[in-house]
């Protein structure tokens, strides 16, 4: 969802459908630099984006493809990515936020009732992306 606190200026309750279309098109779709991304690692990328911050999934994104974890995608993030096989930047971006949710349940167990619904997520958008390549 969209968080009342990220967005002072908006009325979240009462948003419309295009107003939730923009902040997302916005926030996590350019913000994650997906149009500059084949149709399946953008998929599972946007939705990094959107569960885990815009920052945090360009990183994981990064990682993916052994580029330098800074947060910004420029040409030799983008060359990299064009140079992996979009099957494994997939499967390491699932792996990769597979893990990052694992330490969050391993640091704070309180947290360990979420873990199946975001292994869930995490495990269909793979697949789905999977569809795409």
């Amino acid at each position: 969802g969209i968080a009342q606190n990220s967005h002072p200026d908006i009325d979240v309750a009462a948003l419309d459908l295009s107003g939730a279309q923009d902040i997302y098109y916005r926030e996590y779709w350019l913000a994650g630099v997906c149009p500059k991304l084949t149709p399946a690692v953008a998929i599972i990328h946007f939705d990094g984006c959107v569960n885990h911050g815009s920052g945090r999934a360009r990183k994981f994104l990064q990682r993916s493809v052994g580029a330098v974890e800074d947060g910004a995608i420029g040409n030799k993030t983008l060359a990299a990515v064009a140079s992996t096989p979009e099957e494994k930047i997939i499967n390491s971006l699932s792996q990769i936020r597979t893990q990052f949710y694992r330490d969050i349940v391993n640091n704070d167990p309180s947290q360990s009732k979420f873990l199946n619904g975001w292994l869930t997520r995490i495990s269909e958008v793979t697949a789905y992306a999977g569809t795409l390549v």
